[in-house]
């Protein structure tokens, strides 16, 4: 048996060869990241934003951004992204799941978002100069 920590308390894995557990830790870490995910969009946001980027979103960059984590929330797992956890849940009995992979991927989608609204506005500009 393979124990994991996470914040919703300590979930128990079945052992097995690497793709078995991977199916497994597949869903805890699909819960844990839609849990994160939750957090963030129901608490302050913009408070997120300014601490981790140093910039305040504006209404329409907030709702893009809210968009955006809403996808990551539903899309699925990338266990590639995820690999370290799976090596440590192979290699260990007991886990304790950070966040720092899951704040990572959030970080790249309001980033990206950032990106996209500044190129639309860009180009909105040009096309009336």
């Amino acid at each position: 048996m393979k124990t994991i920590k996470t914040a919703a308390g300590l979930l128990t894995l079945k052992d097995g060869d690497q793709y078995f557990v991977s199916l497994q830790l597949r869903s805890i870490l699909q819960d844990h990241r839609t849990q994160l995910i939750d957090n963030l969009v129901s608490s302050d946001l913009n408070r997120y934003i300014d601490y981790k980027f140093d910039r305040t979103a504006n209404p329409v960059q907030l709702n893009r951004i809210k968009s955006q984590l809403m996808k990551l929330r539903q899309s699925g797992i990338n266990m590639t992204r995820y690999d370290s956890i799976l090596q440590s849940v192979i290699k260990y009995d007991f886990v304790q799941l950070g966040n720092a992979s899951f704040f990572h991927e959030i970080d790249e989608i309001i980033r990206l978002s950032f990106k996209q609204t500044e190129l639309f506005q860009f180009e909105s500009s040009m096309m009336y100069h």
